[in-house]
């Protein structure tokens, strides 16, 4: 991955759904990239070796960049929760037709980042 293209979180939008980063088209970003934006948590030392095994990486999420200036970029959330719900036909309606069917709604809602901070990091992931 080409790190010219990481930066770091420069402001977060109001509702958390989207980020600022410090990295724009003159660094190369452009619409559509993909990113991870994350914190780093601590030192995972290898417990036979007791070598370092690097930082954890404590995820926020994942986003895609919408929107390009020179010096930076907005990523807006790219993670989904999708929500499955049962609607039960009311007693009067079930009375005029006892096989009405019991359905489904289907909602899928963008997710905020979660824990994300200003100086939280971005990668480029695609």
């Amino acid at each position: 991955m080409n790190k010219n293209f990481d930066g770091m979180v420069a402001n977060i939008q109001k509702d958390g759904l989207a980020v600022v980063i410090n990295k724009g088209s003159s660094s190369g970003v452009k619409e559509g990239m993909h990113y991870l934006i994350y914190n780093k948590g601590e030192e995972i030392m290898d417990p036979e070796t007791n070598v370092s095994l690097g930082t954890l990486e404590i995820v926020c999420g994942k986003g895609i960049v919408t929107h390009v200036q020179e010096n930076m970029a907005t990523i807006k959330s790219s993670e989904k929760d999708t929500s499955v719900s049962k609607v039960i036909r009311p007693k009067f309606l079930r009375g005029l037709d006892p096989f009405l069917p019991e359905t489904e709604e289907r909602s899928v809602k963008t997710l905020p980042f979660d824990g994300v901070k200003k100086g939280s990091f971005a990668r480029y992931i695609g």
